[in-house]
């Protein structure tokens, strides 16, 4: 019987020792996966920042180089045009209160009505009737 249990002894050694090494090999291939993993990932990074770097941004404000006298001297053109524009629309505004005014005192005027009217008889009888 000891020689069952010895040879049952050492079978389970010889299987323990079997697992002790599955597992180094399996830990080992754990270790190599994930450095290789992190080294991938280290490339893909890089990789990225390789492609940021070299793309070109607008800057939010352009930094611009020009003279403010001439700045001014435009606006200054363009507030003269915007005020000529208002006085002509102005005067067509005054123009247009007038003519109607004209016309409201010719519809009023009741000897320019009998002067527009003819002189001949037929339209005398036909304004009798």
């Amino acid at each position: 019987m000891e020689m069952e249990e010895q040879t049952l002894h050492e079978k389970c050694e010889n299987i323990m020792n079997v697992v002790v090494e599955t597992r180094k090999r399996f830990g080992k291939k754990c270790a190599e996966y994930d450095q290789k993993t992190s080294l991938i990932e280290n490339k893909i990074f890089n990789l990225q920042l390789e492609s940021l770097s070299k793309v070109k941004c607008k800057p939010k404000y352009q930094n611009l180089d020009t003279d403010v006298d001439i700045m001014r001297k435009e606006i200054d053109g363009y507030i003269t045009d915007l005020q000529e524009r208002e006085k002509r629309i102005n005067n067509l505004c005054r123009n247009v209160k007038n003519t109607e005014k004209i016309v409201l005192q010719l519809k009023e005027d009741k000897l320019s009505r009998k002067i527009m009217q003819p002189l001949t008889a037929e339209a005398k009888l036909k304004e009798l009737k």
